[in-house]
């Protein structure tokens, strides 16, 4: 498999038979992810904020590895 980062190798260990997932067990997937969306959101909105009253000044970058 080839990403932005190079080639990954992936071996699968081992398989399970598809199955309907049970209504706690979604609703905990959804309630995780909505979670983690607003959290992001939030975050996002907050460096926004803190970039408009903070000036950055970055050094040029050196001999990169």
């Amino acid at each position: 498999m080839l990403s932005e980062h190079g080639y990954h190798l992936v071996k699968i260990l081992s398989k399970q038979p598809e199955r309907m997932m049970g209504y706690l067990e979604t609703q905990d997937m959804i309630r995780n992810y909505l979670y983690q969306e607003k959290f992001s959101q939030r975050l996002s909105e907050y460096l926004a904020r803190i970039a408009e009253k903070v000036y950055i000044k970055r050094a040029p970058q050196r001999g990169r590895f």
